[in-house]
């Protein structure tokens, strides 16, 4: 048996440093600079300014864009035997496009650019795929057999990697214990990057295909592979099928529409069928694999029902909701995935590399440009929020009215929802269209638009976690003005209660504990709080408090003068204060029900 020596090792790592430099070298930079923002703020504890952190990350963001990009121009140009001026030429293009994208990234980072950053580098691994084969029209076995290659690569490249990474943090957390050396956990988080964007990436260019046209003449089908998509892959996708088929029956059968969460579920296993179709591609007529064969012959087919279906989740939730990124991308999956059908049903024939190149093509198109996901969603969000804004009278005329107004629950949350959605995503900035005296908003947060220029409170996600107009239920919050000092004159004993918990029973809620001496319980359903200290009872009726409270903060309040959250009670021989910082529940149809 013959062995590897390490001059062979070292040859071949030279060789692929060599034919692959300007992906490797990406690799580093990206690398060096995740290590090198861990290492400075978090092992040298230094007390970096946040921008130098930022540029760090979007330059880590540019390197790892550069490594696919580089990599396509290095397959690309080897097919297309180019000399190695052109290849410099290609190279310092990518070059100039990356150092434009790095200085694109201003300021602090918003939703915006992170999405547009994977849907870029969603589309350059993409064109790893395609590059070799652009206006190649007649190498699809090569093509099959490249793309074999790099998947099979892939998974060679993580159980490699998975098992120097693990067996690393095993070894110095030995030394780390047994020599009492304090290693920081940082350097668990360093060696990751390290072994991953040196090591695997390394690795992983160390087994492309040298001769990529020559593929064409290759025949092979690795038997572990065939082991795989035959037994593990095709029964795991026909298992999720029947899963999906079984729960359309069920929305049939009960006329109920769809959940949101069903179009995951549907791209998960469309996306899992359609990698396993590629990779029996070879297969697909081969009278020897029946079951390979029914698959391939039925499975676009079977996915009509499904996409229809995902199309009426998609459609419903954008209905009621508007476009977001996540919904921009479902719905062209979901138009993409009917094309994909369509094509492949009524022409089996047709080249797989269609698959990736459309793919790759609508990646491009949902990163930049008036039909891309960021500007649609934005375009989608900020008709709704003018909706709202002109409802509610605090937009008129396409101008913010100077006027402070009150909305309801419902238009609040919507409101809050909207804004948050745009802050997070672009920034206030976006609002400017609409302002007084040419007043800025991109410094301003979802908290301090809401609450300081629109004048309603700012309606958490939680809070909203309940639709009034279906279940006629209403969260409510209400928290006292904090007090730093609490004067205890005149009492013996201080309480302090931070929660209750009991028994629901089917009209009400009791819950109740015991501190010490003093037993209290909370009713729901009456809004009375009692306490018990020895042969004493004292009730504290919260009901006017609850319609105060509401007449003056609507539902949510925060800072409540915390005078109003004050009762006191007194018998012949015990005065007892029960002071109030918080209290929540649920308006269940205008009656009020607090949970604690």
């Amino acid at each position: 048996m013959k062995f590897t020596s390490l001059n062979n090792i070292f040859q071949d790592a030279k060789q692929t440093f060599q034919r692959f430099s300007w992906t490797l070298i990406s690799s580093f930079a990206g690398t060096l600079s995740v290590i090198s923002w861990i290492h400075l703020e978090r092992v040298k504890g230094m007390r970096l300014p946040e921008w130098i952190g930022d540029e760090l990350g979007k330059l880590a963001m540019t390197a790892t864009l550069g490594l696919t990009l580089f990599l396509a121009i290095q397959v690309f140009s080897e097919v297309k035997i180019l000399e190695k001026r052109k290849r410099a030429w290609f190279n310092l293009l990518a070059l100039a496009v990356l150092v434009t994208y790095f200085l694109t990234l201003l300021g602090k980072l918003k939703g915006e650019q992170f999405y547009r950053f994977y849907m870029i580098n969603a589309n350059l691994h993409l064109l790893v795929a395609i590059a070799p084969f652009l206006f190649e029209r007649h190498l699809t076995n090569a093509f099959w057999q490249y793309n074999k290659s790099l998947f099979i690569r892939v998974g060679i490249c993580a159980i490699y990697s998975s098992t120097i990474y693990f067996g690393s943090v095993i070894a110095i957390a030995c030394l780390n214990s047994l020599f009492n050396l304090r290693i920081r956990e940082d350097i668990y988080f360093q060696l990751w990057f390290v072994v991953m964007g040196v090591f695997n990436t390394w690795f992983f260019l160390g087994g492309i295909p040298s001769d990529i046209k020559g593929l064409e003449k290759q025949e092979d089908y690795p038997k572990g592979l065939k082991i795989f998509t035959q037994f593990i892959l095709i029964p795991l996708v026909v298992v999720y099928y029947v899963i999906l088929y079984l729960y359309m029956g069920k929305i049939v059968a009960t006329w109920t529409l769809p959940v949101g969460w069903l179009s995951s579920f549907i791209i998960g296993a469309s996306l899992l069928g359609i990698l396993t179709q590629l990779l029996v591609y070879p297969l697909r007529k081969d009278v020897d694999f029946g079951w390979i064969r029914t698959y391939a012959k039925y499975f676009y087919r079977a996915l009509f029902p499904l996409v229809v279906l995902m199309a009426v989740a998609i459609f419903r939730r954008i209905s009621e909701y508007g476009i977001t990124v996540e919904r921009y991308f479902v719905l062209l999956f979901t138009v993409w995935l009917f094309y994909i059908s369509i094509r492949f049903t009524f022409k089996p024939e047709t080249n797989i590399r269609l698959i990736p190149t459309s793919m790759c093509l609508l990646a491009a198109m949902a990163a930049f440009g008036p039909l891309s996901a960021v500007s649609v969603s934005g375009k989608s969000q900020l008709g709704r929020l003018e909706f709202y804004l002109s409802k509610n009278g605090y937009l008129i005329d396409g101008v913010f009215s100077q006027q402070k107004r009150k909305s309801s629950f419902k238009d609040s949350a919507e409101i809050s929802s909207i804004v948050e959605y745009l802050h997070n995503m672009h920034g206030l900035g976006i609002l400017n269209r609409w302002a007084i005296n040419h007043k800025d908003f991109q410094t301003m947060d979802q908290y301090s638009f809401c609450r300081d220029f629109l004048g309603i409170e700012f309606v958490e996600p939680y809070q909203r976690r309940l639709n009034p107009s279906a279940s006629g239920q209403v969260y409510f919050y209400y928290t006292a003005q904090p007090v730093n000092v609490l004067p205890v004159e005149g009492f013996d004993y201080l309480f302090n209660l931070q929660g209750l918990y009991g028994n629901q029973t089917p009209d009400k809620r009791v819950m109740e504990t015991t501190l010490g001496p003093v037993h209290v319980r909370l009713i729901d359903k009456d809004n009375v709080f009692e306490l018990f200290y020895g042969e004493e009872h004292f009730f504290f009726d919260l009901k006017a408090l609850l319609k105060d409270l509401k007449e003056s903060n609507s539902v949510q309040g925060y800072n409540v003068d915390p005078n109003k959250m004050i009762f006191e009670q007194e018998s012949s021989r015990i005065k007892v204060r029960l002071i109030l910082n918080s209290l929540n529940g649920n308006y269940v149809n205008e009656t009020a029900r607090v949970d604690s």
